[in-house]
């Protein structure tokens, strides 16, 4: 029967997406080679506390898959709301969307867009690389 445990990330194998976990409520048994649930590739850290669901006989465990980390007193959400979607990254890249307004907002050292068709712009400053432009761009004031 499945069940619902509390690890520790011990060891990441990146390349095929599974991890050794510690389960610290029973005398930190490690447990080797779990996957984690797909969808989106995005490893914790070594050591983090993660979700993990596995098959369960009362002492041995089977095969399993780790949920992901979770939200705690130790790691809470930085930003809250209804219809907010937050995702920040190890290096403080930040991606946004409210769907309340429809906005996106990405906060990024670079931030390369292989293709950009706008209605209307707001730009702050502009630096073009190259010489070849299809838009005469003007500066008012």
């Amino acid at each position: 029967m499945a069940k619902l445990f509390y690890a520790r990330i011990s060891k990441i194998d990146y390349e095929k997406g599974l991890a050794d976990i510690t389960i610290e409520e029973h005398e930190k048994q490690v447990i080797n080679d779990v996957p984690f649930l797909a969808g989106a590739y995005e490893m914790p850290k070594i050591k983090e506390r993660v979700a993990v669901l596995l098959e369960y006989s009362g002492k041995d465990f089977d095969k399993g898959i780790i949920l992901g980390p979770m939200f705690s007193a130790d790691k809470e959400p930085k930003e809250t709301g209804k219809g907010l979607f937050v995702k920040y990254f190890s290096d403080g890249t930040k991606m946004k969307y409210d769907s309340n307004n429809k906005t996106m907002e990405v906060t990024a050292e670079n931030l390369k867009v292989k293709n950009v068709t706008a209605e209307s712009a707001k730009i702050k400053n502009l630096d073009v690389e190259n010489e070849t432009y299809r838009t005469l761009v003007r500066k008012d004031g």
